[in-house]
């Protein structure tokens, strides 16, 4: 049985407005309620171990996302901007808490969402370790994981990741194989945008394809490092 991690971000009712953040990059990757339980119910005729992840912390994990995942007998690993906690639009505290007693994980998704590689090494520092520090406040224990916002991942922001203590870093890289870095275990994630279909549950069992996004994924990257801050417009026309 392979492990696969899929990686979301909102699941909304009626409009993408409804939770985290708002424009035109975020609403890429936001979708319906009846498209997330399309791809949930689709996990469940493989033979793959499909683990559910989501970013930003939206209020969509709570009254969403959640309760479908619990109606499969599933769990989430939800990933919290801290910066946006108790905000329009965001997860409050008890809503963490109350997911953390229901058995969902809780992990870090940054402080401030700021593109971590833009960052200096003391700035990038700084997110990790007050993102970490809220987190830990409000559960009452360590907090071990985090996602990397935006995705790109130089080695100054695995390095602060490792200062900082966290042991699983989850990162956009669509990959089922592990990669150690330091302490750090370093876990792909296959990315769901609005234009995914419940199909894409199936394609993964297949190694060539898992390749095929691995190698579209690499000059991606390699597009993000050139452009910098010019690469959110081409994402948004190459995914519109």
């Amino acid at each position: 049985m392979k492990k696969i991690n899929l990686m979301f971000h909102d699941v909304y009712d009626i409009s993408p407005t409804e939770s985290g953040f708002q424009g035109v990059g975020p609403d890429l990757y936001k979708i319906s309620t009846e498209t997330f339980e399309s791809f949930v119910a689709a996990t469940l005729k493989t033979d793959n171990d499909y683990i559910f992840t989501f970013d930003d912390g939206g209020s969509s994990f709570y009254y969403v996302i959640a309760p479908i995942l619990e109606k499969y007998n599933k769990k989430g690993v939800f990933f919290i901007a801290t910066n946006c906690i108790g905000k329009e639009g965001f997860l409050s505290a008890k809503q963490i808490v109350d997911l953390a007693k229901r058995g969902h994980t809780i992990g870090s998704h940054s402080h401030s969402h700021r593109r971590l590689s833009e960052l200096s090494d003391m700035e990038i520092y700084s997110e990790w370790k007050e993102s970490k520090e809220i987190l830990s406040n409000i559960l009452n224990y360590p907090i071990d994981s985090a996602s990397i916002p935006n995705g790109y991942q130089p080695n100054a922001v695995l390095n602060m990741a490792e200062k900082t203590g966290y042991k699983y870093l989850y990162t956009s890289i669509p990959t089922t194989k592990i990669v150690h870095y330091g302490n750090i275990s370093l876990i792909g994630r296959f990315v769901i945008t609005k234009n995914t279909k419940a199909i894409f549950i199936n394609k993964l069992g297949s190694s060539c394809f898992r390749q095929y996004l691995k190698q579209r994924s690499s000059l991606l990257m390699i597009l993000q490092h050139i452009m910098g801050p010019y690469y959110k417009k081409l994402r948004n026309v190459l995914f519109k």
